[in-house]
Protein backbone atom coordinates (compact mmCIF):
# COMPACT_ATOMS: atom_id res chain seq x y z
CA UNK A 1 0.00 0.00 0.00
CA UNK A 2 1.44 3.35 -0.88
CA UNK A 3 1.51 5.77 2.02
CA UNK A 4 1.15 8.79 -0.25
CA UNK A 5 -2.34 7.74 -1.42
CA UNK A 6 -3.74 7.64 2.13
CA UNK A 7 -5.71 10.37 3.83
CA UNK A 8 -4.32 11.97 6.97
CA UNK A 9 -6.84 10.02 9.08
CA UNK A 10 -5.74 6.69 7.56
CA UNK A 11 -2.08 7.62 7.99
CA UNK A 12 -2.68 8.19 11.71
CA UNK A 13 -3.97 4.62 12.23
CA UNK A 14 -1.45 2.90 9.97
CA UNK A 15 0.94 0.70 11.91
CA UNK A 16 4.66 1.09 11.31
CA UNK A 17 5.50 -2.53 10.74
CA UNK A 18 4.89 -4.30 7.46
CA UNK A 19 4.97 -7.88 6.34
CA UNK A 20 5.77 -8.57 2.70
CA UNK A 21 4.95 -4.97 1.93
CA UNK A 22 1.56 -5.17 3.62
CA UNK A 23 0.76 -2.72 6.38
CA UNK A 24 -2.21 -2.85 8.76
CA UNK A 25 -4.57 -0.21 10.06
CA UNK A 26 -5.05 0.03 13.81
CA UNK A 27 -8.83 0.58 13.89
CA UNK A 28 -10.64 0.01 17.18
CA UNK A 29 -12.80 -3.11 17.54
CA UNK A 30 -16.53 -2.67 16.88
CA UNK A 31 -18.64 -1.81 19.91
CA UNK A 32 -20.87 -4.90 19.52
CA UNK A 33 -17.80 -7.15 19.54
CA UNK A 34 -16.45 -5.55 22.73
CA UNK A 35 -19.87 -5.85 24.44
CA UNK A 36 -20.15 -9.51 23.42
CA UNK A 37 -16.73 -10.16 24.93
CA UNK A 38 -17.58 -8.28 28.14
CA UNK A 39 -20.94 -10.04 28.57
CA UNK A 40 -19.39 -13.44 27.89
CA UNK A 41 -16.74 -12.75 30.52
CA UNK A 42 -19.33 -11.47 33.02
CA UNK A 43 -21.30 -14.67 32.49
CA UNK A 44 -18.32 -17.02 32.27
CA UNK A 45 -16.43 -16.08 35.43
CA UNK A 46 -19.32 -16.76 37.87
CA UNK A 47 -20.27 -19.85 35.85
CA UNK A 48 -16.77 -21.32 36.19
CA UNK A 49 -16.61 -20.46 39.88
CA UNK A 50 -20.07 -21.93 40.60
CA UNK A 51 -19.69 -25.16 38.63
CA UNK A 52 -15.99 -25.86 39.23
CA UNK A 53 -15.22 -24.56 42.70
CA UNK A 54 -18.57 -24.52 44.47
CA UNK A 55 -21.31 -27.16 44.63
CA UNK A 56 -22.92 -26.50 41.27
CA UNK A 57 -24.51 -29.68 39.92
CA UNK A 58 -22.95 -31.44 36.97
CA UNK A 59 -25.00 -32.22 33.88
CA UNK A 60 -25.32 -35.80 35.08
CA UNK A 61 -26.59 -34.67 38.49
CA UNK A 62 -29.09 -32.29 36.87
CA UNK A 63 -30.32 -35.10 34.62
CA UNK A 64 -30.71 -37.41 37.63
CA UNK A 65 -32.71 -34.75 39.49
CA UNK A 66 -35.01 -34.29 36.50
CA UNK A 67 -35.38 -38.07 36.03
CA UNK A 68 -36.26 -38.49 39.70
CA UNK A 69 -38.93 -35.80 39.40
CA UNK A 70 -40.27 -37.51 36.28
CA UNK A 71 -40.36 -40.89 38.03
CA UNK A 72 -42.26 -39.38 40.96
CA UNK A 73 -44.74 -37.87 38.53
CA UNK A 74 -45.16 -41.21 36.76
CA UNK A 75 -45.64 -43.02 40.07
CA UNK A 76 -48.29 -40.58 41.24
CA UNK A 77 -50.00 -40.86 37.85
CA UNK A 78 -49.91 -44.67 38.00
CA UNK A 79 -51.43 -44.65 41.50
CA UNK A 80 -54.13 -42.25 40.34
CA UNK A 81 -54.93 -44.43 37.33
CA UNK A 82 -54.71 -47.81 39.06
CA UNK A 83 -57.99 -47.86 40.96
CA UNK A 84 -61.10 -48.86 39.04
CA UNK A 85 -63.78 -46.28 39.78
CA UNK A 86 -67.31 -47.50 39.18
CA UNK A 87 -68.66 -43.91 39.06
CA UNK A 88 -66.20 -42.87 36.35
CA UNK A 89 -66.94 -46.04 34.40
CA UNK A 90 -70.69 -45.33 34.61
CA UNK A 91 -70.13 -41.72 33.49
CA UNK A 92 -68.10 -42.87 30.48
CA UNK A 93 -70.79 -45.44 29.62
CA UNK A 94 -73.47 -42.73 29.83
CA UNK A 95 -71.43 -40.50 27.51
CA UNK A 96 -71.44 -42.91 24.54
CA UNK A 97 -68.48 -44.81 25.98
CA UNK A 98 -68.97 -47.98 23.95
CA UNK A 99 -68.78 -46.15 20.61
CA UNK A 100 -65.76 -44.13 21.73
CA UNK A 101 -64.20 -47.32 23.01
CA UNK A 102 -64.81 -49.00 19.66
CA UNK A 103 -63.02 -46.15 17.84
CA UNK A 104 -60.05 -46.38 20.20
CA UNK A 105 -60.05 -50.20 19.97
CA UNK A 106 -60.02 -50.10 16.16
CA UNK A 107 -57.17 -47.60 16.16
CA UNK A 108 -54.96 -49.17 18.85
CA UNK A 109 -56.03 -52.73 19.61
CA UNK A 110 -57.16 -54.20 16.29
CA UNK A 111 -53.64 -54.88 14.98
CA UNK A 112 -53.31 -57.62 17.62
CA UNK A 113 -56.93 -58.53 18.43
CA UNK A 114 -58.46 -57.86 14.96
CA UNK A 115 -61.36 -55.47 14.37
CA UNK A 116 -63.82 -58.16 15.43
CA UNK A 117 -61.93 -58.92 18.65
CA UNK A 118 -61.44 -62.48 17.41
CA UNK A 119 -57.70 -62.44 18.05
CA UNK A 120 -54.64 -62.56 15.85
CA UNK A 121 -51.38 -62.05 17.70
CA UNK A 122 -53.38 -61.17 20.79
CA UNK A 123 -55.97 -63.49 22.32
CA UNK A 124 -59.59 -63.87 21.27
CA UNK A 125 -61.76 -61.42 23.23
CA UNK A 126 -65.10 -62.81 22.05
CA UNK A 127 -65.07 -66.10 23.96
CA UNK A 128 -65.16 -66.78 27.69
CA UNK A 129 -61.51 -67.84 28.00
CA UNK A 130 -59.09 -65.42 29.61
CA UNK A 131 -55.31 -65.34 29.76
CA UNK A 132 -54.79 -62.22 31.85
CA UNK A 133 -58.15 -60.82 32.93
CA UNK A 134 -60.96 -62.72 34.60
CA UNK A 135 -63.69 -61.46 32.29
CA UNK A 136 -64.76 -58.63 34.59
CA UNK A 137 -64.59 -54.95 33.74
CA UNK A 138 -62.23 -54.39 36.67
CA UNK A 139 -59.68 -56.95 35.49
CA UNK A 140 -60.01 -55.93 31.83
CA UNK A 141 -59.38 -52.32 32.87
CA UNK A 142 -56.29 -53.36 34.83
CA UNK A 143 -54.86 -55.35 31.89
CA UNK A 144 -55.41 -52.46 29.46
CA UNK A 145 -53.95 -50.00 31.98
CA UNK A 146 -50.81 -51.94 32.95
CA UNK A 147 -50.42 -54.27 29.97
CA UNK A 148 -48.75 -57.66 30.07
CA UNK A 149 -45.40 -57.04 28.46
CA UNK A 150 -44.29 -60.64 28.96
CA UNK A 151 -47.18 -61.66 26.68
CA UNK A 152 -46.85 -58.73 24.26
CA UNK A 153 -49.68 -56.56 25.62
CA UNK A 154 -48.43 -52.96 25.75
CA UNK A 155 -48.96 -50.61 28.69
CA UNK A 156 -51.68 -48.18 27.61
CA UNK A 157 -51.76 -45.85 30.63
CA UNK A 158 -49.01 -43.76 29.03
CA UNK A 159 -50.88 -43.30 25.74
CA UNK A 160 -54.55 -43.24 26.72
CA UNK A 161 -56.42 -41.20 29.30
CA UNK A 162 -58.29 -42.88 32.11
CA UNK A 163 -61.59 -42.13 30.37
CA UNK A 164 -60.32 -43.67 27.13
CA UNK A 165 -59.27 -46.82 28.99
CA UNK A 166 -62.75 -47.01 30.56
CA UNK A 167 -64.26 -46.58 27.08
CA UNK A 168 -62.13 -49.42 25.65
CA UNK A 169 -63.06 -51.56 28.66
CA UNK A 170 -66.75 -50.93 27.99
CA UNK A 171 -66.30 -51.90 24.34
CA UNK A 172 -64.39 -55.09 25.19
CA UNK A 173 -67.20 -56.03 27.59
CA UNK A 174 -69.62 -55.92 24.62
CA UNK A 175 -67.40 -58.40 22.74
CA UNK A 176 -67.28 -60.98 25.53
CA UNK A 177 -69.44 -64.00 24.80
CA UNK A 178 -70.22 -63.11 21.18
CA UNK A 179 -68.18 -66.13 19.99
CA UNK A 180 -67.71 -64.96 16.40
CA UNK A 181 -66.83 -67.34 13.58
CA UNK A 182 -63.21 -67.61 12.45
CA UNK A 183 -61.98 -66.46 15.86
CA UNK A 184 -58.71 -67.61 17.29
CA UNK A 185 -58.82 -70.83 19.32
CA UNK A 186 -59.56 -70.43 23.05
CA UNK A 187 -56.59 -69.60 25.25
CA UNK A 188 -56.34 -69.42 28.99
CA UNK A 189 -58.89 -70.23 31.66
CA UNK A 190 -62.63 -70.62 31.06
CA UNK A 191 -64.53 -68.04 33.12
CA UNK A 192 -68.30 -68.54 33.21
Amino acid sequence: MMKENLSEQDKSVLLDHDYDGIQEFDYPLPFWWIMTFVLTTLFGVPYIIYYNFMDGPTLKQEANIELEALNQLRTSYAVKMANFEQDTYAAVMADDGVNKGQEIFLENCSPCHLESGGGDIGPNLTDNYWLNAKGTKETIYEVILNGREDKGMPIWREDLTKEEIYAVTSYVMTLVGTNIEDAKEPQGELIE
